[in-house]
């Protein structure tokens, strides 16, 4: 599943996604300190739609302003809900069609593992202590905290320089580079290398002198 969310993720520029089925959210590529707000966005999303078909409705796409962010839900099934965390400004009908095209490997996935036994299915990363869902290799909330901090910044500086544009190029990149790195912080001169790759002259200078500065002490945590 974690595969199908990756290639949506770089279809549409998201900056993560989720699944959830009946109920319980199985999949997600939120790191360790957004796992728990996605877990709650997604039983608050359930109880709208739930709300909506109760009014004679059949809307099965929602849209939630938050800050910075827009938290995009798809219903793709009775039981089954896509959520995308993206920036404000996307291109939706980008979004839409990249759904579209994950829909049926994303239901199919879930129609093989419904095969198995229920305890083989809730939920696919391990919950610790603390109700946090620890995805992938970044296990230290803190540090995880850290590594969304500098993606936002670095996204912010592309849309400084490249404009809405920027935000498509910097998703598309950064999921390149997760797919071959993961979010190994010592990776990440390569990924200011390929972001840089979009820029031109006195652009890629500037950015490339400021993004070293952001990501040094990252780097450098022990």
């Amino acid at each position: 599943m974690l595969s199908i969310l990756h290639d949506l993720e770089a279809y549409s520029g998201a900056q993560h996604s989720g699944v959830s089925w009946q109920g319980n959210l199985i999949a997600s590529t939120c790191p360790a300190d957004l796992q728990q707000d996605l877990i709650r966005s997604q039983s608050v999303v359930a109880q709208l739609f739930t709300g909506i078909n109760n009014c004679g409705h059949n809307y099965a796409e929602l849209h939630l302003e938050l800050d910075r962010h827009l938290l995009l839900a798809y219903r793709l099934a009775d039981e089954c809900t896509l959520l995308m965390l993206t920036r404000k400004g996307i291109n939706m009908a980008l979004m839409a069609t990249s759904v579209r095209s994950v829909k049926k490997r994303i239901l199919d996935s879930l129609s093989k593992s419904a095969e198995l036994p229920s305890s083989d299915l809730e939920p696919v990363f391990p919950v610790g202590e603390t109700g946090f869902i620890q995805a992938g290799a970044v296990q230290d909330q803190e540090y995880a905290a850290a590594l969304s901090e500098l993606m936002n910044k670095l996204c912010d500086k592309m849309v400084d320089l490249l404009g809405s544009s920027g935000a498509i190029s910097f998703y598309r990149i950064l999921n390149e580079w997760k797919r071959q790195n993961g979010m190994n912080k010592y990776k990440l001169p390569a990924l200011l290398k390929l972001l840089a790759a979009e820029l031109s002259g006195d652009q890629r200078e500037q950015f490339l002198k400021e993004s070293v500065v952001m990501t040094r002490e990252l780097v450098h945590r022990g």
